[in-house]
């Protein structure tokens, strides 16, 4: 599963997808637009807005807000789902929904497995599709990746368009996993968790068949911070197995419902730890490094 099937065998149907693919991208930045004008104008209703703007659009077929309250969503007549996401995790500027960690498994599973592999014959893997993005690069990386290597882990880190979908198909190889990206509610309440891989009308008509397919098909689109990218929910994971692996997604309502959850513990993860709503980079920098350097202890129970 997961990664594309090209736009069909004839010059004129790939020239078709072309054309779409364009329209899709040309359409989720006017979109993002419309709502960065909305909300600069200080509009309480540039979400509700943009909505109903969208609707205008004749390839769209329906949009409405996420359950997150702050994703949108579209569904294009073509069958591609886009999102554009509305709130930044960057700053602590609306404290009103602070996130909260949350465990969709006890960490004492995880603390037993991490313990026991300090062998160094685990291998575990850090994708970090903002590391460039202004604002949003993780400061609690270094930390993290220096704790897993004193407890003998073998540690891969991709950063930006590195962490591309065929590397998030890597994550079945690996034993302890963080990715810290852009998280967002999709249509269906489906969570959707960020890769770095830009969505441009090449890499558009690559993954068309699976685009095309719209929440079943694993991928969709999640447009932030100036660039579309192509967002995984639970149908691209289910794709693969995790073999009683610990599962860190460091973004925003990534255990807002189990859906992804639901799906990493039932292909063989041990844990998957996330957060419950928006969540913000300063709040990761503060947990985190602590975190993982007591999980490194032998014989510790993290409460």
């Amino acid at each position: 599963g997961g990664g594309g099937g090209g736009g069909g065998n004839g010059s004129s149907e790939n020239s078709t997808v072309t054309g779409e693919a364009h329209q899709v991208i040309h359409n989720q930045d006017i979109a993002a637009n419309f709502y960065a004008t909305a909300a600069q104008n200080n509009s309480d209703s540039a979400v509700t807005d943009t909505v109903t703007y969208l609707k205008t659009f004749s390839d769209v077929e329906d949009a409405d807000v996420a359950d997150d309250g702050s994703t949108i969503w579209v569904k294009y007549k073509n069958g591609v789902v886009g999102n554009i996401l509305t709130q930044s995790f960057a700053s602590l500027s609306n404290t009103n929904t602070a996130a909260k960690i949350s465990s969709s498994s006890v960490l004492r599973s995880a603390v037993h497995s991490f313990a026991a592999s300090i062998l160094g014959e685990k291998k575990a893997l850090m994708l970090l599709p903002l590391e460039s993005t202004s604002l949003y690069s993780d400061k609690a990386a270094p930390s993290i990746k220096k704790s897993l290597e004193l407890a003998g882990y073998m540690v891969d880190v991709y950063t930006d368009d590195k962490a591309s979908v065929e590397v998030f198909k890597t994550i079945k190889n690996y034993d302890l996993v963080y990715i810290s990206t852009h998280g967002l509610v999709s249509r269906n309440g489906d969570i959707a968790i960020g890769t770095g891989e830009i969505a441009d009308a090449n890499m558009l008509e690559i993954a068309w068949n699976w685009l095309k397919q719209g929440d079943a098909g694993g991928h969709v689109l999640a447009t932030a911070d100036g660039k579309t990218t192509i967002a995984l929910n639970k149908n691209f994971f289910k794709n693969y197995s995790y073999k009683n692996s610990l599962v860190v997604v460091n973004a925003c309502s990534s255990l807002k419902n189990t859906s992804l959850s639901d799906t990493f513990l039932g292909m063989g993860a041990a844990v998957n730890l996330g957060w419950d709503n928006i969540s913000y980079m300063t709040f990761a920098g503060m947990h985190f490094p602590s975190f993982f350097e007591g999980l490194t202890k032998t014989n510790t129970t993290l409460q």
